[in-house]
């Protein structure tokens, strides 16, 4: 078995006791890294229902992964189902598949309707290993994904293009890992790269189209109601 070495400032943020946890986690994204297809799927070409994932957290840090499904192209809003549950580790940078991933697979199980394409709030293939959330939700579900993340995990991009209104490619180790985009100069970017069964090209160019405000109404709906059945539930 490989050996595998954690970034130190990963170290410092976990107990020492679950160090080898977290190599043995680190392990299996290397092995699924080279399962990921970053090309477009044959099913992309007729869309007609996308879902998007989010999940809030109530104080005493269980969790609610909600799942929204939209018809498109007028972004209808026709399923959310969700799932309480409790997340087994703490959020480490990284690692965020595996503290949320597992509730949004259980809210999957719930819906009736399914989607052709699920937007992930996280990254996909802009990790340090190319196998963010988005990554993770698209291999499991065998199912074409999007990560889409409010703050940029890595890389660099162009802030001209940004503030010029146009989008930057995000490059990491010189490659083209994700986009930036802003659909209104009053918000802030989004950074999305393709999860599995997608293209970069075809991602950004959905996200565009499902895109509102800041964020894709998908994403943006999920996160609305998964808050929403936080406080009601308390």
């Amino acid at each position: 078995m490989a050996s595998i070495d954690l970034d130190p400032w990963i170290v410092g943020k976990i107990h020492p006791k679950l160090v080898e946890c977290f190599k043995n986690l680190r392990r299996e994204q290397l092995t699924l890294q080279k399962e990921g297809i970053i090309t477009d799927h044959p099913s992309l070409s007729k869309i007609s229902l996308v879902a998007g994932c989010d999940v809030s957290y109530f104080a005493d840090g269980d969790a609610c992964a909600g799942i929204t499904v939209l018809r498109v192209p007028s972004l209808t809003l026709i399923e959310f189902v969700f799932t309480i549950f409790t997340p087994i580790i703490d959020y480490v940078p990284t690692f965020l598949a595996y503290r949320e991933a597992p509730g949004l697979v259980e809210a999957y199980k719930k819906l009736q309707n399914e989607p052709d394409l699920i937007l992930v709030d996280g990254n996909g293939i802009l990790h340090p290993y190319k196998i963010g959330i988005a990554s993770h939700l698209g291999l499991t579900l065998n199912t074409p994904t999007i990560g889409v993340a409010k703050q940029l995990l890595l890389g660099k991009v162009d802030e001209q293009l940004l503030f010029d209104g146009k989008i930057s490619p995000i490059m990491y180790k010189n490659q083209e890992l994700g986009i930036a985009m802003s659909t209104n100069p009053k918000y802030k970017p989004i950074y999305v790269s393709p999860g599995h069964l997608i293209s970069l090209q075809t991602a950004s160019s959905l996200v565009s189209r499902y895109t509102k405000q800041r964020i894709p109404e998908p994403i943006r709906l999920a996160d609305k109601l998964t808050r929403d059945k936080v406080r009601s539930i308390g």
